[in-house]
């Protein structure tokens, strides 16, 4: 004989979560425990609540400013680095990866060059 199947009233929803999944005892607790942690994120070790900090829009120009020199920085290092890595002139531009990878070789042999017994003389 199969067991009968629980008694569900399908027209209360009290037992549902906001998403629509029953919610158990243990589901319950899981939520009461994160919302005690999210609390304590929340608060500074004194106990007091945490101000979340406002960015101004000087503040928010100024930091896409020092974005913005910072890449403009990095793009001149690598395209000076592409200049001293050997390659054929017929090759399209290397990326950085690319670039990166080619520099660490060139100079392993550089240094292989400089290291052989031929060189010491």
């Amino acid at each position: 004989m199969l067991p009968s199947p629980p008694n569900l009233n399908l027209y209360d929803y009290s037992s549902l979560a906001e998403n629509g999944i029953p919610q158990s005892p243990l589901t319950s607790f899981e939520d009461s425990e994160m919302d005690y942690e999210e609390e304590m994120r929340l608060c500074s070790p004194l106990g007091r609540p945490k101000r979340k900090r406002v960015i101004t829009y000087a503040q928010r120009q100024a930091a896409n400013i020092r974005e913005r020199k910072r890449m403009f920085n990095l793009n001149e290092a690598f395209d000076l680095l592409r200049k001293k890595v050997p390659t054929f002139a017929y090759e399209k531009r290397l990326s950085r990866i690319e670039t990166l990878r080619l520099a660490i070789v060139y100079i392993s042999f550089m240094t292989e060059l400089l290291n052989s017994p031929g060189m010491k003389n």
